[in-house]
């Protein structure tokens, strides 16, 4: 779900509020706050919704955002409570996040290593296609058959 440009700013100028609690010679972190404060109290209600993109800025203490409507820097995204069952203990497992970093160099027809020598986009290729994901599924429903298995 995209993180809207209000949540954003709220966020930062709640982490850098604590900041400014914690260090009392800290004179930085109050100006980042303020500053904060008046971006987001600049902002248009439709400006507000917004999604947030993480992109620098001249000012030091204003928000990493991009121009309102620009394509400039990276989206912002939060999961969707909707996949989460709020029924079952906040220590069970419900979604797990493999993420690769890897060249992209792979022939998906004849995996091997790439062209430079990096294993990288073959063991990709492996866990994509040798991985018990049913297996791995019944784990997260707790021994019961994933849906669509």
């Amino acid at each position: 779900m995209p993180v809207t440009r209000e949540e954003y700013v709220q966020t930062w100028t709640r982490i850098w509020q604590a900041r400014a609690d914690s260090y009392a010679l800290d004179t930085m972190s109050p100006k980042i706050v303020a500053r904060h404060k008046e971006v987001l109290a600049a902002m248009s209600p439709e400006e507000r919704a917004m999604q947030a993109r993480s992109f620098g800025t001249e000012d030091p203490f204003a928000p990493t955002l991009a121009p309102p409507g620009s394509t400039k820097g990276h989206p912002l995204v939060k999961a969707d409570p909707a996949w989460f069952d709020a029924s079952v203990p906040r220590t069970a497992v419900q979604l797990i996040v493999v993420k690769f970093w890897y060249s992209g160099q792979l022939d998906p027809d004849h995996p091997g290593p790439s062209e430079w020598g990096s294993v990288s986009p073959l063991r990709v290729w492996e866990t994509l296609h040798h991985s018990n994901w049913r297996e791995i599924g019944a784990a997260l429903e707790g021994g019961r058959p994933a849906p669509g298995s």
